[in-house]
């Protein structure tokens, strides 16, 4: 069974290895030890509870952070904070905070925060949590400036979750680059089909091994030209007609040069 050492403080003025919480008002209720990880339930001088745990000893400039946010998350006009929990590890703090309540422009927002809402904090203050709509889990996250800017994040993505997620979600935007890329390729494919006809003949499609090798030509050398890049396929047996070069070099490079 895990030993834990509960110590109940009522003194004010109590320090933590030398630290001085009673000159930010603030006073240590009850410290707990186990397992080499040391937890503190500390309030302020408005009866604000909120707790501190680490590992190894905090800094005074991570102690003067964690009054610091503990200030701010109570301050906000828009929430009403249940549980507040800072977790010191990696020289950063782990912020955990569970609302009571949490309205913007009269909605409330708290019902789509299962889990609360989660920050880090090291030179600068982020966010990162998920709020559920619709049975959507959408991800919240950035770097914090305002607690008004976090409101509306929120709301954008609650009021029309699908166009949030599609504008934020690096996996949808990347699936939506790919995409486009794969149909910018078949324009291309079709633009030179359509122009790689005769007076007499159909469309045809030009190979897709010499539609790389002559861009790969231009790419490797700008100011190639034209002989040279047909004289280069002729000594590698690959097979083009000054057509099709040309229509490369037009649809790929805006080429239109004779």
């Amino acid at each position: 069974m895990k030993k834990i050492l509960i110590l109940s403080i009522i003194l004010a003025g109590s320090a933590l290895y030398g630290y001085d919480w009673s000159q930010d008002g603030i006073f240590v209720v009850e410290k707990a030890e186990a397992d080499g990880k040391t937890e503190l339930t500390l309030k302020d001088d408005r009866e604000n509870i909120f707790s501190l745990s680490y590992m190894t000893e905090p800094g005074d400039e991570i102690l003067k952070s964690v009054v610091k946010l503990k200030g701010d998350f109570y301050g906000w006009k828009t929430m009403k904070v249940d549980s507040l929990k800072f977790m010191y590890e990696q020289g950063g703090l782990e912020v955990s905070l569970i609302p009571k309540s949490f309205e913007c422009d009269g909605k409330d927002l708290n019902k789509y925060l299962p889990s609360g809402m989660q920050f880090t904090f090291s030179y600068l203050l982020q966010y990162n949590f998920r709020i559920t709509v619709n049975r959507l889990f959408i991800r919240i996250a950035g770097d914090f400036e305002t607690e008004e800017r976090v409101c509306k994040k929120i709301m954008d993505a609650v009021e029309n979750p699908g166009e949030y997620v599609k504008k934020r979600d690096p996996e949808y935007l990347l699936t939506r680059i790919e995409q486009l890329e794969e149909r910018t390729e078949k324009l291309r494919t079709a633009m030179l089909m359509l122009h790689n006809a005769g007076f007499f003949s159909s469309p045809r499609p030009i190979g897709k091994n010499l539609i790389e090798r002559v861009v790969n030509l231009r790419i490797e050398d700008p100011a190639i030209s034209r002989e040279k890049i047909a004289e280069t396929l002729e000594k590698e047996n690959v097979k083009a007609s000054s057509r099709e070069i040309n229509l490369i070099l037009n649809v790929f490079f805006n080429d239109f040069k004779d």
